[in-house]
């Protein structure tokens, strides 16, 4: 149902939103395959980075699948936000973290950035490492 609540873990929802909101070009809501084409990235996909497929075979692939999303709800010629997060609930839905989840999406569409959460834990040891080497104590550092 179109503006309806997801179902989603909201940290995925919030993933896919923002992925979706980077390939619609001209800001109306919905998908159309040449918006996705400019920013697909085959490297996602390891038929294509195994050489088994090209690039462009492995985008015909992923449009013909979202459009059959698209289609069950009837207009497979566009895809709106909530057929294209049903699309990943279905693709990459089975991965057991959120992590991997938005890391599948964001390979697909090169350009999308997703930081895991071991790379956030990463940069806040390295931040406070960097503070208290500074000579900050800890009180300090948590203020």
């Amino acid at each position: 149902v179109a503006g309806g609540s997801s179902s989603m873990d909201p940290t995925r929802h919030k993933h896919l939103r923002r992925v979706f909101r980077t390939l619609d070009e001209d800001g109306d809501g919905e998908l159309v395959p040449a918006e996705l084409r400019r920013r697909f990235h085959g490297g996602g996909d390891t038929r294509v980075t195994s050489g088994e497929i090209t690039e462009t075979q492995a985008f015909e692939e992923l449009v013909m699948e979202m459009e059959g999303v698209a289609a069950a709800s009837g207009d497979s010629e566009r895809i709106t936000f909530d057929e294209f997060e049903k699309f990943y609930a279905g693709k990459f839905g089975s991965l057991p973290t959120d992590d991997a989840f938005c890391t599948a999406v964001s390979r697909q569409w090169g350009n999308v950035p997703f930081v895991s959460s071991k790379e956030i834990t990463k940069l806040e040891r390295r931040i406070v490492d960097s503070l208290f080497k500074r000579g900050s104590n800890e009180r300090e550092v948590l203020k």
